[in-house]
This record gives C-alpha cells, sequence and structure tokens, in this order.
C-alpha cells in the first residue's frame, strides 16, 4: 500500500488485534488518539516497519505487553499519555532503537522496574513521565538515556530517590 498516514482517531474501538495493520507497509504516521481503546494486542504493530510517529493517547489502555512494538526500528514518537496504566512491563520499550519521544504523562503509573523499563531506548531525548503516581524513583532506572536531555516528572507523589536514581543522564538540559 501507498498509504503513508492514518488517521482512526476519536472511534470506538476497544482492541487492536495482532497484525490488524498488515499490508500497510509505507505507513509513517498512524493516529489512535482519543478513542476508547482498551487493549493492545502483541504484534499488532509488526508489519509496519517504516512507522515513525504512533500517537495512541486518550484512550483506556490499561496493559501494555511485551512484543506490542515489535518491529517498530523506525519508530520515532510514542504518545501513550493519558490512558489507565499502572506499570508497565519489563522491556515493554525493547526494540524501539530510534525513539526520540516517549509521553507517558498522565497514565496513573505507580512504578517502574528500575533499568528495564527503559533498557535499549539508546536515542530517547525526551521522556514524559509528568502527572503520575510514581512514589520512587528506584537505582539506575534511567542509565540507558545518555542522550536524554528533557525528563519530566512533575506532579508525582515522589518521596523516595534511590542513590544513582539518575545515572546515565549527561545531556539533560535545564
Amino acid at each position: 500500500s501507498r498509504l503513508v498516514e492514518l488517521d482512526m482517531s476519536m472511534t470506538w474501538i476497544e482492541c487492536i488485534k495482532s497484525d490488524t495493520f498488515s499490508g500497510l507497509d509505507n505507513l509513517q504516521k498512524l493516529f489512535l488518539y482519543s478513542g476508547r481503546v482498551k487493549r493492545v494486542e502483541p504484534n499488532s504493530f509488526s508489519s509496519m516497519t517504516h512507522l515513525k510517529y504512533l500517537y495512541i493517547d486518550y484512550n483506556q489502555i490499561s496493559l501494555i505487553q511485551n512484543g506490542t512494538f515489535c518491529g517498530l526500528e523506525s519508530l520515532r514518537d510514542l504518545m501513550l499519555s493519558t490512558n489507565s496504566f499502572q506499570s508497565l512491563s519489563t522491556d515493554v520499550f525493547s526494540g524501539l532503537k530510534n525513539l526520540n519521544i516517549l509521553k507517558l504523562d498522565s497514565i496513573n503509573l505507580h512504578s517502574l522496574n528500575e533499568i528495564h523499563t527503559f533498557r535499549g531506548l539508546f536515542k530517547l531525548t525526551s521522556l514524559d513521565l509528568s502527572s503520575n503516581s510514581l512514589t520512587a524513583i528506584k537505582n539506575r532506572t534511567f542509565v540507558d538515556l545518555n542522550t536524554l536531555l528533557e525528563l519530566n516528572l512533575q506532579l508525582n507523589k515522589l518521596t523516595i530517590l534511590e542513590s544513582n536514581a539518575f545515572e546515565g543522564l549527561n545531556c539533560l538540559q535545564s
């Protein structure tokens, strides 16, 4: 298919099934925001090797499993804001080696799995974790994010910052 942009925002779709978008090999932008999506199955986007922008924010997703973003090596921006997560699976973002921007604000996130949550996101420049329910930043949580320029942690319930919590954040800008 020659389609490069698909906007399916504000729809009533509740589940994105595996290989839903197969055949859309040239798609670069996919908009699924402000809908009723509750579940995204693993491999839902696996055939979209040229996808650069995925907006799946303002939905009702409570869980993203490992393998959900499999095959998205070209992805640059991933917007998951304003969903209903409480935690993120270990290595859920693995394979997103070209990701620059990750928005995880307002998703009801309570905890992060130390170094495993953001492992392998070597090109990430912006991470938004604001407006969640995080109470602690654990040791080496951001260790792989040595290109990160912006980290937003405002409006959380942080009371514990473990030693080396911000190890690896050598490029943060004020």
